[in-house]
């Protein structure tokens, strides 16, 4: 499971099984290193798990006005305000692609937002950046913990230590070195993999974005 923000910055890569509590995690370690006054758009698969989750996580209580009569209005779990979230379901019959479906299920999700294709670059790079992460191979990981450990790694490199191409871009065709975690505020320069791997890390500095 992997999340991307806008400017490229990995903001979460899960190894876990599939099903409703890795689900769950999965959208509550996302929920906490977001500020409270950040509203996403949110795009996934068909995957059922991810809509109740979501607004388990992004929801407001709505209840129905009440007269003083009878019993009293039943609350309700709404998205919050400006939530929006798209859903791209693919049919395939074997390995061909026949249908492709573009759901707006919370909010309207511009046309533009509405795809996967980030996410499915992403994981593209993470296996070519990760031997354990390829299909068939002798580099697998024995166990999860050690997967997420990688994944981990892979995260923080990628957004401090890489810069990528399309952030660098200017109008006078200048490539400038531009990395995911430069281009959201959160450093002013590429690190280098030492200074990554020295850096004091402390558990509340979440919460920034």
């Amino acid at each position: 499971m992997t999340v991307l923000l806008n400017h490229k910055y990995l903001l979460g890569a899960t190894a876990d099984m599939r099903g409703h509590i890795p689900g769950r995690r999965f959208i509550g370690s996302i929920w906490n290193k977001l500020s409270s006054s950040c509203v996403p758009t949110i795009t996934s698969d068909g995957y059922k798990v991810y809509r109740p989750e979501i607004l388990a996580h992004f929801h407001e209580i709505e209840r129905a006005p009440y007269s003083g009569r009878g019993r009293p209005p039943i609350e309700h779990d709404v998205p919050i305000k400006g939530l929006r979230y798209g859903q791209v379901v693919k049919t395939r019959n074997g390995r061909k692609t026949e249908v492709v479906e573009y759901r707006s299920v919370y909010g309207n999700v511009p046309s533009a937002l509405l795809n996967t294709s980030c996410v499915e670059r992403m994981n593209l790079s993470m296996r070519n950046s990760m031997a354990r992460l390829k299909r068939r191979c002798i580099t697998f990981s024995k166990s999860e913990p050690m997967l997420q450990h990688a994944l981990d790694s892979f995260r923080a490199i990628y957004n401090f230590c890489r810069p990528h191409g399309s952030l660098g871009r200017t109008a006078n065709s200048i490539n400038k070195h531009v990395t995911p975690a430069m281009s959201i505020g959160m450093t002013d320069h590429v690190w280098s993999l030492h200074e990554l791997l020295v850096y004091l890390y402390r558990q509340n500095t979440h919460h920034i974005l």
